[in-house]
């Protein structure tokens, strides 16, 4: 009678260790493994959780500052730092989501630039599903157009001014004979005011209808006008 009643206990016991287990996301499990009975189990869960040290909060946000994408996909990084930020919250300790967005930002490769920039130039926060939607899409993009841009746009813009502003320095610094009929040409003629593209230098348009730009960058829908022409006066 007495083995009858121990088997039961152990086989009930077996199997409120298994729910406790289940229950458990994958990060945790292996912690727990070792543990014989659910009263091991559940007094791991406790040592780990009920009364976290700053050590492992710190530790938590270190790993949320490492974090890189590398060469997972954009779903598997973005789920591993949701796990990062669910565990980091069962601490008590509380972070922001704007926090979790410069967390995933920065842990992106240099091609996604582009959104990066997009995203932390908005007025207004993105949640996660948001923030999850914005940057798959932005890769299913990369993936059908793998050679995006690489380098900033107003970095390109800038070069683009200063050669334009090279060329007319030079064209300015002639002799006086050539300023003067320079000068006499300008007074008989009719003055060219039609702007010119600061990046590809054809007159009649400005860069913001530049049709080589438009073709060379198509990723730069992704931003609004407002930011493009913000990064133009820069």
């Amino acid at each position: 009678m007495y083995h009858l009643h121990n088997e039961r206990w152990y086989r009930q016991n077996q199997l409120l260790r298994s729910a406790l287990i289940a229950s458990l996301s994958t990060e945790v499990v292996f912690l727990v493994n070792t543990a014989e009975t659910s009263y091991d189990v559940w007094n791991t869960l406790c040592s780990m959780y009920a009364k976290p040290s700053r050590a492992r909060i710190l530790s938590l946000k270190d790993s949320l500052t490492r974090a890189t994408k590398g060469t997972q996909s954009m779903s598997a990084y973005l789920q591993h730092i949701k796990q990062l930020v669910t565990t980091f919250n069962s601490t008590g300790a509380t972070i922001t989501f704007d926090d979790v967005t410069l967390y995933v930002l920065n842990g992106l490769p240099s091609e996604y630039k582009g959104i990066s920039d997009s995203i932390q130039t908005r007025d207004t926060s993105l949640n996660f599903d948001e923030l999850y939607e914005k940057l798959c899409d932005y890769e299913q993009q990369l993936q059908r157009d793998p050679t995006p841009p690489t380098f900033p746009l107003t970095a390109n813009f800038a070069a683009k001014t200063n050669s334009f502003n090279s060329r007319n320095k030079k064209s300015n610094t002639g002799s006086n004979k050539d300023t003067t009929q320079q000068g006499n040409h300008h007074s008989n003629g009719k003055q060219d005011n039609r702007p010119i593209c600061q990046y590809c230098d054809k007159p009649s348009h400005v860069v913001k209808q530049c049709r080589k730009l438009q073709v060379a960058s198509p990723w730069l829908n992704l931003f609004s006008s407002n930011t493009v022409a913000s990064g133009l006066h820069h």
